[in-house]
């Protein structure tokens, strides 16, 4: 059995015995699967130091949002910072992935991170939630979603309750036919077994007091024609035949 190790935070990059750990891990003869860091450190020495190690881990960097970044992580140019970082991880052909922590004030960055994500070789991007630990917890106003606030306290209503009955367990047991009746008109809609209601986190971000609200990005996709313009796009990559 392959045994590999995960390098993750806080930033594991600081140690001054880093390059010693990956050395004691690689005379075990195991593997590094995966590194966490913020990017500052990652530089041309660092990806030239697993090159010669012969060591090719996944990446993870983390990334706040376009415009965001600087302010969550309280460093100002750490935006820049892990962009350049991205940049050259790609040149060294290594493989990288991204997290974002998601709060009130990032969460319309969303769409247009994710884009440069994109562009820039990210093979997959997370979004987590932050917590009120630390240093987020001097700022619960910025924490979660409005929808959220609804939800009960489970210091104060026993388990049982929360799991019987409410708003949460509304969301717990979403149906299709429970969008379908908030939303008669997408009954009618030629794509309604395409779409089915969209992504929820989408509409509640759009119109966070109701989880059984339309994504309207969805509605978009499919009614503007941009199903179709990718389906064309693909046909002509080889990537799908006419029968499918």
């Amino acid at each position: 059995m392959f045994l590999a190790a995960s390098c993750n935070g806080g930033e594991s990059l600081v140690r001054k015995d880093f390059w010693q750990l990956m050395d004691v891990i690689m005379l075990r003869g195991m593997g590094v699967q995966a590194i966490y860091t913020n990017g500052r450190l990652a530089t041309e020495k660092f990806f030239e130091n697993l090159e010669k190690r012969y060591m090719h881990p996944m990446i993870q960097f983390s990334f706040d949002g376009i415009g965001a970044h600087d302010w969550m992580r309280g460093v100002d140019g750490a935006e820049k910072d892990v962009i350049e970082a991205m940049k050259r991880c790609k040149r060294h052909g290594f493989s990288f992935n991204a997290v974002m922590s998601l709060c009130k004030d990032n969460a319309a960055s969303i769409r247009e991170t994710v884009k440069l994500m994109a562009d820039l070789g990210c093979s997959h991007f997370k979004v987590g939630t932050a917590y009120a630990q630390g240093e987020w917890a001097n700022y619960p106003s910025m924490i979660g979603l409005p929808i959220e606030e609804k939800f009960p306290n489970m210091l104060d209503t026993p388990l049982e309750d929360i799991l019987d009955k409410g708003l949460y367990m509304d969301i717990i047991n979403y149906s299709i036919k429970g969008f379908m009746d908030h939303n008669p008109d997408c009954r009618e809609c030629e794509y309604k077994n395409l779409c089915v209601g969209g992504c929820r986190a989408f509409a509640v971000r759009d119109v966070p007091d109701d989880y059984l609200s339309k994504d309207l990005w969805s509605c978009k996709y499919y009614k503007g024609g941009w199903m179709d313009k990718k389906n064309e796009l693909f046909r002509k990559l080889g990537l799908i035949t006419e029968n499918r």
